[in-house]
């Protein structure tokens, strides 16, 4: 097994929509493949697969490096201009996501590599499964076990299989397709759902929020009233209670002292528009109800 981990920085979203590739040349060259590891009988053929690998790690190397390059050309060489590429992945759930993308998408991504920073990932090459060569076309199969983090923790883990395929051009390997199939083993921070269902006869809701919980999910079920004394609007979601006020700022009512009546309170965040309630609730969601594994909420109003 060739083990080797390395960290760059990109946002979430892009991991979420993009593929992950291995990052690091192993510690050591593997032996030259045999006629058996790379499934065909020409040794003209396996010389061509040590070829081909030589040109994978020159392509790990490039990819490696952007952070510190900033330069996307320097990966983008070893791909066709018409190169297509395939994203399966399946979270906790099971629930399967495909994306398609092309030379322009990829070229997206790495732009987001040299200019969003904040996201730790660490990648290893855990094992190359195939290396193939027919002709002019040849292909490389390997596996890559990958955790995201930021500020310390572990937001991501999981696996992929990546098959990258190649072409001759102009005597050169170039890739002109790669499939990558991402199975999610892990996750403690992700955009949490919510669905808030309306009371008809006042302007409460019911809230169901689904949140990861490690290596599965949870759905919790909690009341939304929003009450109007003088002071400022508070807003109770299921045993927690908020204070919203006029300028905008957002407080949790902590459990109360020692000292008789003193009920702290602890700012979580403003928002301005005191008839959005769907912004402050995303915001007690991510900042204070669920912020261990909320980094987003997609809310979504059920009517």
């Amino acid at each position: 097994m060739i083990r080797k981990t390395i960290q760059t920085a990109l946002c979430m979203v892009a991991l979420a929509t993009v593929p992950l590739f291995a990052q690091q040349k192993p510690k050591k060259a593997l032996p030259p493949p045999t006629a058996a590891k790379v499934g065909i009988k020409s040794t003209n053929n396996v010389a061509e697969a040590e070829g081909l690998k030589t040109k994978f790690y020159e392509f790990i190397d490039a990819y490696a490096n952007i952070e510190k390059t900033k330069d996307k050309e320097k990966v983008l060489k070893f791909m066709t201009s018409d190169v297509l590429s395939t994203l399966i992945g399946f979270n906790l759930a099971g629930k399967m996501n495909i994306i398609h993308s092309d030379y322009k998408g990829f070229g997206a991504y790495l732009d987001k590599l040299t200019t969003t920073e904040g996201m730790q990932v660490n990648y290893v090459l855990e094992n190359i499964d195939k290396v193939y060569v027919n002709g002019n076309l040849g292909m490389i199969v390997y596996g890559v076990e990958y955790e995201l983090r930021k500020g310390g923790e572990v937001w991501s883990k999981g696996h992929e299989t990546v098959t990258l395929t190649y072409k001759k051009v102009l005597n050169e390997w170039k890739i002109v397709q790669y499939v990558v199939t991402q199975v999610e083993d892990e996750k403690t921070k992700v955009q949490c759902v919510c669905e808030l269902t309306q009371d008809k006869s006042t302007q409460d809701f019911v809230m169901k929020t689904t949140i990861p919980t490690g290596r599965s999910y949870t759905t919790e079920i909690n009341p939304v009233g929003f009450m109007q004394p003088q002071e400022a609007k508070v807003i109770g979601i299921g045993e927690k209670f908020y204070k919203w006020y006029p300028n905008g700022e957002v407080k949790a009512l902590e459990e109360p002292t020692q000292v008789e009546g003193v009920i702290p309170e602890t700012l979580i965040g403003e928002v301005k528009d005191m008839n959005d309630k769907l912004a402050v609730v995303s915001l007690i969601i991510t900042k204070h109800l669920y912020k261990t594994n909320c980094n987003a909420v997609e809310l979504k109003v059920v009517k």
